[in-house]
């Protein structure tokens, strides 16, 4: 996944400005995603506890910045 954000100068110019390496990048936002998808998550009927192993924090982060994540992956 690094090799493709590797790839693109643009991305990398981007990255480079704000020091994220493209590693961060791709961790940072699968974090935001699984933050999202959690607190989207939290009020639906779980077959299974989903939710059981997951941070706290972490699903609060993802209710309490629904909308800016939203905004940041183009949702």
């Amino acid at each position: 996944m690094t090799t493709g954000v590797e790839a693109k100068p643009a991305v990398m110019a981007v990255l480079a400005k704000h020091q994220v390496k493209p590693r961060g990048y791709i961790v940072g936002y699968f974090a935001l995603m699984s933050s999202l998808a959690a607190a989207e998550a939290e009020n639906e009927p779980q077959l299974i506890d989903e939710l059981g192993n997951i941070n706290p924090e972490h699903v609060a982060f993802g209710r309490d910045n629904k909308t800016r994540i939203q905004q940041l992956i183009g949702e």
